[in-house]
């Protein structure tokens, strides 16, 4: 297992991150508070094109870390875990910021070559 912690920023937003790896899964938190809120899981079905998904911690926002976890299960092939907890004063600039978190996860999985650990596609059908 190996995690990491890094802050993204967006515009004048600086949101702590904190990555979890293990086999085929990924816990992903992020937010502006060191607290946590909503709590979503998604995981890849060879049954159906969108990935299965519920909530496991509800708050207000909790269907922005349900649709987060399922992005990232979709694009990475893995189980994931994901608790977004951006304030709703920043709404018109979360899907930006996903964008980023997306972007920086990926960088981070290559750059720590977790992908030996990760059943995916290739590397390259996953960069914008």
């Amino acid at each position: 297992m190996k995690t990491l912690r890094l802050v993204v920023s967006v515009a004048d937003i600086s949101v702590q991150v904190v990555l979890v790896f293990a086999s085929k899964v990924l816990y992903l938190w992020a937010g502006t508070d060191p607290v946590l809120g909503s709590l979503a899981v998604a995981m890849p079905s060879h049954l159906d094109p969108v990935p299965l998904s519920s909530i496991l911690r509800r708050t207000n926002e909790a269907h922005l870390s349900e649709a987060f976890a399922k992005r990232l299960a979709t694009k990475l092939n893995i189980q994931v875990f994901a608790s977004l907890d951006i304030p709703t004063e920043y709404s018109d600039l979360r899907e930006g910021l996903e964008k980023r978190l997306v972007d920086e996860v990926i960088s981070c999985l290559e750059d720590e070559i977790i992908w030996s650990q990760v059943s995916i596609g290739s590397i390259s059908t996953l960069k914008p």
